[in-house]
């Protein structure tokens, strides 16, 4: 009786051990690895309009407690426009990855709803891989 019991459970450990994660286990322990990433875009506003990067005068806590805790980009240089609205340039070469003159043809394209560029967002790329995105 002990040999058949033993036999038992070694099969049941065996089993388990061999079994597949389930398509949500899977999703579950992608998730957890996954880094979180907060994208925050504030047009065209030097580093040097935020307190915890050295301005004296400007009060910004908000923004002061998230450059403590996260990554700052204090030499991006905005490297032209096309337009009136210099933030069109600035938004387009970011969400497209594309520099100057390429990012143009991509806004255009945006504008025209062409859905192979706009697939090619970096928002629509991050969500392709499951993040949650909200651009």
């Amino acid at each position: 009786m002990k040999t058949k019991t033993n036999l038992l459970l070694l099969f049941i450990f065996i089993t388990m051990a061999f079994q597949t994660p389930s398509k949500d286990e899977r999703k579950a322990k992608q998730e957890s690895t996954r880094p979180n990433i907060v994208f925050l875009f504030t047009d065209n506003q030097t580093f040097q309009t935020i307190h915890a990067l050295g301005n004296e005068v400007i009060q910004t806590p908000n923004l002061d407690r998230l450059v403590n805790a996260g990554t700052t980009f204090t030499h991006a240089y905005n490297m032209a426009g096309w337009h009136g609205a210099i933030c069109v340039a600035s938004r387009s070469m970011i969400i497209s990855g594309q520099y100057i003159w390429r990012a143009q043809q991509q806004e255009s394209l945006f504008r025209e709803h062409d859905t192979t560029a706009i697939s090619q967002t970096w928002g629509r790329l991050m969500a392709k891989h499951g993040y949650e995105t909200y651009t």
